[in-house]
């Protein structure tokens, strides 16, 4: 998944440090994003996108990607 530069979609940015014992987060894709396009989801469903594999849950205007080790 990309970084957009214009809209700062999947922002490559983060304020927390990187460290082992941090919990990792889920890519948060709006469901309306014009920049990514996903089929139609249920949450709780595992999907294949980008050469991994995700958990999908639902947060309300969000779609969030959580990976699947």
């Amino acid at each position: 998944m990309g970084y957009c530069p214009r809209c700062g979609e999947n922002s490559t940015l983060s304020t927390t440090p990187n460290f082992v014992g941090e919990r990792r987060q889920p890519l948060r894709i709006a469901a309306k994003s014009n920049i990514i396009s996903l089929p139609p989801m249920s949450d709780g469903d595992a999907i294949y996108y980008g050469g991994m594999r995700f958990r999908v849950e639902c947060a309300g205007e969000d779609i969030l990607l959580w990976a699947i080790e």
